[in-house]
């Protein structure tokens, strides 16, 4: 969903597998250069995981911009996001529509370039 709401936004959104342990998350974050995180975890579910992830990414990557959606209706949503900042999140939104703005807001960041079509190898064709 977040990848759709960011369609028309001049960012690369990559979706890992949801069953990845920290470390393999770290190290896919530093092999792919990676500037911006956004982990989903949806509520109910207690935020612990996230608060350690979130931890791991901090203590590796200190200026990594740690996005966390808490995307949730009102009913559900929590009551404060606060011990995901106290973690190291640079942000946490509630819904789809606050982590588009506050990533929309990011533009300026350094981006990697993307190949040329012509620079582009294919491969088994």
């Amino acid at each position: 969903m977040l990848a759709h709401v960011l369609d028309d936004l001049p960012i690369v959104v990559e979706i890992a597998g949801a069953r990845l342990l920290a470390s393999q998350l770290v190290s896919l974050v530093k092999d792919r250069g990676v500037s911006v995180i956004c982990l989903a975890d949806l509520p109910p579910s207690p935020s612990s995981k996230t608060r350690y992830l979130v931890k791991r990414l901090r203590a590796a990557f200190p200026e990594l911009l740690i996005l966390v959606g808490r995307w949730a209706p009102p009913a559900l949503a929590d009551d404060s996001t606060q011990t995901l900042r106290d973690a190291g999140a640079s942000h946490v939104a509630s819904t789809l529509a606050q982590t588009r703005e506050y990533i929309g807001g990011l533009e300026a960041l350094p981006r990697i370039p993307v190949p040329a079509a012509e620079d582009v190898i294919a491969v088994g064709t």
